[in-house]
């Protein structure tokens, strides 16, 4: 190949072209997001059931359908909550099941369930995914200013009927969130002192309207040659003919739905606030479709939007959208910061290699090699599936580095082979079969070290293999150029080669050192092996605290609300309406949203430049939390910057399991406060909330059955009084709404009135059952079918998690475990359970590594003991990644998270290149005649540039990534510091202790006779 490559520099220069022009075609292709698409192996099923409260939808829904599908295959855990109108059920799946099968196993238990309430809506089930899971882009409806107030329904209307239709037909959008007002509904509004006159109960005009306000098949009639389909259209076409359906004729006349009742279209019972920049509103959340492009799907709704402003014009109606918020402006700035980052460090990498060689040729082929490397990376990519995001390019950004140190090795060794007076095309073609075992043998190990990555689990495991993959296929196809593209540049000539190249002065005092450490003095190589030995130990004490995901740069706060109980969303809203008011009329924040209903509430905002930059943003954010606090009306209202993945590394959540509510409560609460005692904690929330106020009805059941009627007969009553009975959908304008019955506003108003409701004719409601007040719970939470309150802990800025979750064990879970009665237990849940199995996965990865690296290297040097040498280098790196961390922490914090973590099993991979240059040539020199210690001691001297130039090329060029402000660069920060950190201390420890071990070793020294 390498001699092809000499002999054919054309033919090497045209398939370098084809690959690169292959490279920005697929990068043209790729699609572009914020991060990699994670696909948990989660399915959460929501069962939506108007009116009820939580116990009922525990009892009537939850229980149910956990019973049914508990036995789901691969099913992990199982968590649910049973809140008001709503169940959902969260499966969680052993890694690695095939989700497509487990949801196929999981909609074949769900058709086995029976007896849900006939008013609840049909279960959905979905499978999570990282894409859909929060909106890509948000919009906001609402009036320009200076306009009058447009109502609400209004907009939501126009949000419902115009603006979402032709935003899902936008290629990408996968679906809409709307938040504002209330969705359109027909409702028959009765009049209850009607039907007692009338003697009529509200079941009578509910089965009116089931009856006759439906269409029925008929079935084929064929009249010769033609065939007709025969159908009964029934169904109302209009609130007249809804008002029209007769509910009793009798001998003393006939009674029609219109003599008891309205029939009106207007917004539902429970609609949502949603204020924009103070002005009320609708918001759009627009969720994208798996591995579609943010991009191009960002264009499509801004093309949309501009459509639609254009109707609006024409119509003369002043509503008009704006952003609010878009993924793709952290995308810009994130992708344009990694690109500049590259473009930097593979300059100042060149600059180096300049300022050594002082060889604008030599220079031109190492920069000329790299497009085959990183650009030969985006068609693979392409072809696997994935997307062009910042971990992608932060991997290409490392990659970038190690195919720039191969190019080095070979350049260098031509170089040198050109000072002793070969030839052009003699040096490169020997230059680079001198070092090809070595290239061979450092891009299998740095592929292999990411083999056992791919088997990682979790959000972080399926975030790793994008860097893994960028990473490796960039070093396979760097083998490929430094092996032909190189050679065939090198042999046209790498410019006017100067004799007193290299470190000179230190290169000859590196070699009495060497001579030193390999000669007839033990003590020399014990003492540079205890000094190694010494300091790897030494690392040990500079271990950091572990975190899970690093949150990200996004400019968006979010300050989650939760309302004392018995606080209606519309109460709730106007106590943030003064803090809300000093927001808008901030010099320093962009725009603001407000959205309270029954399942969401919370306050956003986004900065302006340069606020948003992390320094004053987090000021920023450290002062609205101040501000929030102090805001009465509030169980929870904590201000956090919005993260880029789902689950960052800045909460843990504390699971209390057990058999009785109260007990569970009362133990969470103990434990609240003590976790909200340990240092570092800013708060702690349960998801358990009681106090919510309930009207009770209790039936008389003896009074019941002596009047001829039963419990469901008063619950039917009671629902329709107050929150609306669903009897159908009715179809306006080509829209198909809920077609609700409902009593008199008095009865959601005034609970005194409920005593009055009619539930048979002449039969008051007082008559048959009792009114209590009472308290129930917002939410019922369950675990594994067993209830179970959640708390949820928030970590401050600059403490690990991991340091967190230890201090919350020995303080608070610890001691209160040994209190807990038989059949309790507490359990470390979400991120905490995660960054656990993350790092039992990452050291378990390492260790996978480390074996596979030395068999490898087994294999090339048949050698037991040799690659135990090569190894050596890996604990030097080690420690000096973790040196580094500590050092940086001193100036500004950089978290040990779990991507930093994938630096060191990077490092395993490339320190070890230092390693193989000088092991490898000396046994290429051994091979041609030399004695072992003098083969040991030329190839170290040899090695010694090559190793240098490599190392501060290295480090030079991930040095913007490592130092980087930008948006994106909080991701990899660690990542570079590790790298960075372990270069330098491997790089100076490395051609020490190497051939001193080298020495030590009997295989090497039965070489020297």
């Amino acid at each position: 190949m390498i001699a092809a490559s000499v002999r054919n520099p054309w033919s090497v220069m045209v398939a370098s072209l084809f690959v690169t022009l292959a490279g920005v075609m697929a990068a043209r292709l790729l699609p572009s997001q914020l991060r990699p698409t994670v696909e948990p192996p989660e399915i959460v099923v929501t069962t939506a059931y108007e009116g009820a409260a939580p116990a009922e939808v525990e009892d009537q829904v939850t229980r149910r359908i956990e019973e049914q599908i508990r036995s789901v295959n691969g099913l992990r855990e199982m968590l649910s909550s049973s809140s008001l109108s709503r169940s959902e059920i969260t499966l969680r799946f052993t890694e690695g099941i095939d989700r497509d099968a487990a949801m196929v196993d999981l909609l074949n238990k769900m058709a086995g369930v029976r007896g849900l309430p006939p008013e609840a809506d049909p279960p959905e089930v979905v499978a999570t995914s990282s894409d859909g899971q929060s909106p890509m882009m948000w919009l906001g409806l609402r009036e320009p200013e200076g306009q009058p107030p447009t109502e609400q329904r209004l907009l939501r209307d126009l949000a419902d009927e115009v603006i979402s239709p032709r935003v899902r037909r936008v290629d990408g959008v996968a679906g809409l969130i709307v938040s504002g007002g209330a969705e359109r509904e027909m409702h028959v509004r009765t009049d209850f002192d009607a039907l007692s006159r009338l003697r009529l109960s509200v079941r009578d005009i509910l089965a009116a309207l089931t009856r006759d306000n439906a269409n029925a098949r008929g079935g084929p009639l064929t009249a010769g040659k033609r065939e007709y389909a025969v159908r009964t259209t029934a169904r109302a076409e209009s609130a007249e003919e809804l008002e029209s359906i007769v509910i009793r004729r009798d001998e003393s006349g006939t009674i029609r739905v219109g003599d008891v009742a309205e029939v009106v279209a207007e917004p539902g019972l429970q609609p949502s606030i949603m204020r924009l920049t103070g002005v009320p509103g609708v918001a759009l959340g627009v969720q994208r479709r798996t591995g579609a492009n943010v991009p191009s799907t960002t264009r499509g709704v801004l093309e949309a939007v501009d459509e639609l402003h254009a109707q609006f014009a024409a119509q003369g109606f002043p509503a008009r959208m704006r952003v609010l918020y878009s993924e793709q402006d952290y995308i810009d700035e994130a992708l344009d910061g990694a690109l500049g980052n590259i473009a930097g460090g593979a300059l100042l990498s060149l600059g180096v290699l300049w300022w050594v060689l002082r060889s604008v040729r030599a220079v031109g082929v190492v920069a000329l090699a790299q497009p085959l490397a990183v650009l030969g990376v985006f068609p693979v990519l392409w072809a696997l599936g994935r997307s062009l995001n910042i971990i992608t390019l932060a991997g290409l950004a490392f990659a970038l580095g190690i195919t720039i140190d191969n190019a080095i090795v070979v350049v260098e060794n031509v170089y040198r082979l050109r000072q002793s007076g070969r030839l052009p095309a003699d040096a490169a073609l020997e230059g680079t079969r001198e070092v090809a075992g070595a290239m061979l043998a450092a891009t299998l190990t740095n592929v292999c070290v990411f083999a056992p990555v791919v088997f990682l689990g979790g959000e972080a495991g399926q975030v790793f293999r994008d860097l893994a993959l960028s990473i490796s296929v960039a070093c396979v196809l760097s083998l490929l150029a430094v092996l032909t593209v190189v050679p065939a540049l090198a042999a046209g000539g790498i410019g006017t080669v100067r004799e007193d190249a290299g470190p000179g002065g230190f290169a000859r005092a590196y070699g009495r050192v060497i001579d030193a450490v390999t000669g007839r003095r033990p003590w020399a190589r014990l003492a540079v092996i205890g000094g190694a030995l010494s300091l790897s130990c030494a690392g040990v004490f500079f271990v950091p605290d572990a975190s899970y995901l690093p949150e990200g740069n996004r400019n968006l706060i979010l300050t989650v609300a939760r309302p004392l109980p018995g606080t209606s969303p519309a109460a709730a809203a106007e106590l943030l309406r003064p803090i809300e008011e000093e927001l808008v009329n901030d010099p320093r924040i962009g725009r603001t949203f407000v959205v309270f209903n029954t399942r969401f509430s919370a306050m956003g905002l986004t900065l302006l430049p340069p606020h948003s930059a992390p320094g004053p943003f987090a000021e920023f954010l450290g002062e609205l939390r101040g501000r929030t606090s102090k805001i009465p009306g509030f169980r929870f209202l904590f201000p956090r910057r919005a993260s880029i993945f789902h689950d960052p590394g800045r909460q843990f959540e504390v699971r209390v399991v057990g058999p009785d509510l109260d007990e569970l409560v009362k133990t969470a609460r103990a434990l609240q406060g003590k976790l909200a005692q340990v240092p570092g904690i800013v708060s702690v929330r349960s998801n358990y909330e009681a106090g919510t106020p309930e009207i009770h009805v209790e039936p008389d059941r003896r009074r019941l059955a002596e009047l001829g009627l039963r419990p469901a007969d008063l619950a039917v009553a009671v629902e329709a009084a107050v929150g609306g009975r669903r009897v159908g959908t009715f179809l306006d304008a080509g829209e198909e709404i809920d077609l609700v019955v409902l009593g008199p506003d008095a009865y959601r108003e005034d609970p005194r009135a409920l005593a009055s409701v009619p539930v048979a004719p002449g039969v008051r409601l007082d008559a048959v059952a009792r009114l209590v007040e009472g308290s129930g719970p917002v939410a019922i939470p369950h675990f594994d079918q067993q209830r179970a309150v959640t708390l949820s802990v928030n970590v401050g800025e600059g403490l690990a998690l991991g340091h967190a979750i230890a201090q919350a064990e020995a303080d608070a879970l610890g001691p209160t475990r040994g209190s807990l009665s038989p059949g309790y237990s507490i359990l470390l849940g979400g991120t905490a359970d995660r960054l656990n199995e993350t790092l039992d996965g990452l050291a378990r990865s390492f260790g996978w590594a480390v074996l596979i690296v030395y068999l490898l290297l087994v294999a090339l040097y048949r050698s037991w003991g040799t690659p135990m040498v090569v190894l050596t280098a890996v604990p030097l790196a080690i420690c000096g990644a973790l040196l580094a961390l500590a050092g940086i922490n001193v100036v500004t914090p950089v978290e040990f998270d779990t991507i930093a973590m994938l630096g060191l099993v990077l490092l395993c991979g490339v320190i070890v290149n230092t390693s193989i240059l000088i092991v490898s040539q000396a046994q290429n020199f051994v091979e041609q005649g030399l004695s072992p210690a003098e083969a040991l001691r030329a190839s170290s001297v040899a090695r010694l540039r090559p190793i240098l130039m490599s190392a501060v090329t290295s480090v030079v060029g991930m040095l913007p990534l490592a130092a980087g402000t930008g948006s994106g660069t909080e991701l990899y920060r660690g990542l570079g510091v590790v790298m960075v950190g372990g270069l330098l201390l491997g790089t100076a420890m490395v051609p020490l202790v190497v051939p001193a071990t080298l020495a030590l070793s009997p295989h090497w020294r039965r070489r020297d006779g």
